[in-house]
């Protein structure tokens, strides 16, 4: 005799909190040193960025834009503008040293400042890691922003791009 067993799966709820999330990306010189064409690792991190927002729910989520290298800026403040978005990071040109503390500090201004209550508040860092000039004062800097970030809540993601990739 032949049995026959069904398994029923059970139903599944997806389980979703609004997030407002900071892409923080590297726009420094050392980001366009794989000597390759389209300049890497620049142009992965513009694409993972934009096909990242592509991922998020306008209802729920908002993006905001920082890029970095000597200085750091504010591109975007956080928006379900998502075409505003994917163009400020189309735009972004390498150039410059790598300023990771003031990309931090920038991106936890922007959640501070403009950040949900009743969302998850994310920086997410795309960069090669390499600082220039080399200095331990940015190093610490750097970890000092983390640091300030996570105290406030903050989740911090960091993505290494390029064949160089440095970490302190």
């Amino acid at each position: 005799a032949t049995r026959t067993i069904t398994v029923v799966a059970p139903s599944t709820t997806e389980c979703r909190a609004p997030s407002d999330i900071i892409l923080a990306i590297d726009r420094s010189g050392s980001m366009n040193d794989d000597g390759v064409n389209p300049d890497q690792p620049m142009t992965f991190a513009k694409d993972a960025a934009k096909n990242f927002i592509d991922s998020l729910s306008a209802t729920d989520d908002r993006v905001g834009v920082v890029s970095f290298s000597t200085l750091a800026r504010l591109d975007v403040s956080l928006t379900n503008d998502f075409p505003q978005a994917k163009s400020a990071i189309t735009g972004l040109i390498a150039e410059g040293w790598t300023n990771i503390a003031e990309a931090l500090l920038f991106s936890s201004n922007d959640l501070t400042a403009n950040g949900r209550t009743d969302a998850r508040q994310i920086i997410i860092l795309l960069s090669d890691g390499r600082p220039e000039p080399d200095t331990n004062t940015g190093t610490v800097a750097a970890i000092q922003n983390a640091n300030s970030a996570k105290a406030k809540g903050y989740i911090i993601y960091t993505i290494g791009l390029g064949s160089g990739v440095s970490t302190p």
